[in-house]
């Protein structure tokens, strides 16, 4: 069985564990389906090399487009003029930097969201890439790719530091799917 299958194996089986014994501290009633072994159930309708190539096939979707610029869209709620400035100009200056970067040819769009909340934050992080309907001669763009943090807000310094971690994790993925495309 490979790394991968045992993992999720592994993974599964703790699951299942750990509901057993929520349900028995609960006092409720968990009894065992009668079922072929996690591992065997895997192997039977996949093997790891089917999974890491469906993995490599939605990351290969979610992120080629044949190396087209990308424009950028920058939103802080509740605004904050300095950390809106500082975020869209390391961002801006890593997708110019990669060559990715260009509002009139953008073949879709970057998109980052940041919100705070009193001492609470969220980033995300979404690639949305044009499409073009045929059936009904539109275009139109959708996500198809998207991460992002939370966590408690103490200084704009801990935003910027996730900010250019999540764009460093981007343009590496996005470069590797593109690489035979992108000219240096």
């Amino acid at each position: 069985m490979s790394k991968m299958l045992k993992k999720v194996s592994v993974a599964l089986s703790l699951v299942v564990s750990a509901g057993a014994m929520a349900q028995e501290q609960a006092g409720m009633y968990y009894t065992q389906p009668s079922t072929v072994p996690i591992d065997e159930y895997l192997e039977q309708i996949s093997n790891a090399e089917e999974v890491e190539e469906g993995l490599r096939r939605g990351r290969i979707f979610a992120f080629w487009n044949d190396c087209k610029p990308l424009g950028l869209a920058v939103q802080i709620n509740p605004h904050n003029e300095d950390l809106y400035v500082s975020v869209h100009n390391a961002i801006e200056s890593r997708l110019r930097s990669a060559r990715l970067k260009n509002d009139e040819e953008a073949w879709g769009f970057l998109r980052v969201n940041i919100n705070t909340f009193n001492r609470l934050f969220s980033i995300e992080f979404g690639l949305y890439k044009n499409f073009f309907d045929e059936e009904l001669n539109q275009m139109g763009s959708a996500e198809t790719w998207d991460t992002g943090s939370f966590g408690h807000y103490s200084s704009d310094l801990l935003i910027l530091s996730l900010v250019s971690r999540h764009i460093d994790d981007f343009l590496n993925t996005y470069l590797r799917v593109n690489e035979d495309t992108c000219v240096p």
